[in-house]
């Protein structure tokens, strides 16, 4: 009984086989050989996983079809027609609720429909038959919807991905990562670790090998406090929220960290935080071709302004005038590359993260600027304290060789009026007139 991959948008549909270990590259390989897309507009689709009523994102190197094997053993309870694949765009636009991309085995009649919108987006008609399936019709439909419950998970996983690059950049100081949010903060001991380092302060005795509940409890309790006590106001956040791995809890409590040490602090011409942030972005990349950042957002997606902004502190990392608006993917990876390699910023965004969104998430990139601003204002701050001690060299080396010339010239002038004196105090005039005028030729040698 072999495999299928059935792809429906809107109401035409192309089915072809698969192998039974498929991966997700491989069947984004497919769906752009049988829609003809391009692997930019590829980029955003998302294969997603279903048991009954629960679903998740499947990673990239999950087999979807082993998945469903697994679904035989572990949900006896479900029927199988309840456990399916579905295709849906990443970036914030999903097709209409009849218009998924789904994958089922050959016994399956028909994928599940994706759960209703929250918001009704206007609809393009959907084309009648299957061979009317086309690219161009794929991207008028992404712009043509609304905000989604795609926005949710892209901007959940962006900020998974850039919060958790914060913390594992500190983090590694004491060789310790996060992996895994949900499961791997559960007993505090990680948290705990982190909020030492951030704040370079030694919290209270802990338990760093916790295995029962209580003493998990105990630990976040440390840390809950902890983070109380520097002033975050954190509500609704108690250990059961790491313990149960309550995702947006986790990243809202990260936020509040990442503004508190990251963003509070900036301060450009009497604006502070975000819009502080935001004008000294704007100053920096003032008069870069191309480039007009009036937003943490969308200003961003071509790549350029991060360019920008790196050029004008190192401008020879990059090569500005080089660079191509268009080339939006290419940009972005420069860029990321430069900062990582180069400037010791850790990569806390992907291309993908900025550029193929209709709005990248503002906290992840707030998260990613902050990190730029510290850098560049604390080199800044090198800069212009290494010019200061230049100055200070160059004067104290100038008033060394004033003093140097002084003692010479002093030292001369001592030993002539010394000669010059012992010369006077010779009283042996002679007696003849030649005697006498060879003191007289003298006296008038020295007044001359």
């Amino acid at each position: 009984m072999s495999n299928i991959i059935r792809v429906t948008i809107g109401e035409g549909s192309k089915a072809f086989p698969c192998k039974d270990k498929t991966s997700m590259d491989e069947l984004i390989e497919m769906i752009i050989e049988k829609l003809e897309l391009t692997p930019e507009d590829a980029k955003s689709y998302g294969l997603y996983e279903k048991r009954g009523d629960t679903e998740r994102l499947v990673e990239k190197d999950e087999k979807p079809f082993k998945l469903m094997k697994q679904w035989k053993k572990d949900d006896k309870k479900i029927p199988e027609s309840q456990c399916s694949f579905k295709w849906r765009l990443l970036d914030g636009v999903a097709p209409p609720a009849s218009a998924t991309a789904s994958t089922s085995t050959s016994t399956a009649s028909s994928s599940t429909n994706a759960p209703a919108l929250k918001k009704a987006a206007p609809v393009i008609a959907a084309p009648k038959k299957t061979d009317d399936v086309t690219p161009e019709w794929v991207l008028r439909q992404k712009k043509s919807s609304t905000e989604t419950e795609q926005d949710k998970i892209v901007w959940e996983r962006t900020q998974r991905k850039a919060f958790f690059g914060w913390v594992n950049h500190h983090l590694k100081r004491r060789q310790m990562e996060v992996v895994e949010p949900e499961t791997d903060l559960a007993d505090g001991v990680l948290l705990i670790n982190f909020l030492e380092v951030l704040t370079k302060t030694n919290l209270p005795p802990y338990d760093k090998k916790p295995k029962v509940v209580l003493q998990k409890v105990q630990n976040l309790n440390i840390a809950i406090n902890f983070i109380k006590g520097l002033g975050i106001k954190l509500i609704g956040v108690d250990p059961g929220v790491f313990i149960e791995g309550k995702l947006k809890m986790i990243l809202g409590t990260i936020w509040l960290l990442i503004h508190k040490f990251e963003v509070s602090d900036i301060s450009e011409q009497a604006l502070t935080a975000k819009d502080g942030l935001l004008l000294w972005c704007q100053n920096k990349t003032a008069g870069y071709k191309g480039v007009k950042v009036e937003n943490l957002t969308n200003s961003w997606q071509d790549g350029l302004a991060f360019c920008a902004l790196i050029h004008k502190h190192r401008p020879d990392l990059i090569k500005f005038d080089q660079l191509k608006a268009e080339e939006k993917e290419k940009n972005l990876q420069l860029a990321f590359d430069v900062a990582t390699k180069n400037l010791d910023i850790p990569r806390l965004l992907d291309p993908e993260d900025v550029c193929a969104v209709a709005r990248p998430d503002e906290r992840s990139m707030i998260t990613y600027l902050s990190q730029m601003f510290a850098k560049f204002a604390s080199s800044q701050k090198s800069d212009l304290a290494v010019r200061r001690i230049e100055r200070v060299i160059a004067l104290t080396e100038l008033n060394d060789r004033m003093k140097s010339d002084y003692v010479a010239r002093a030292s001369k002038l001592s030993n002539w009026i010394m000669g010059t004196i012992s010369d006077m105090q010779q009283r042996n005039f002679g007696n003849t007139s030649g005697d006498v005028e060879d003191k007289l030729t003298l006296l008038l040698r020295y007044k001359s």
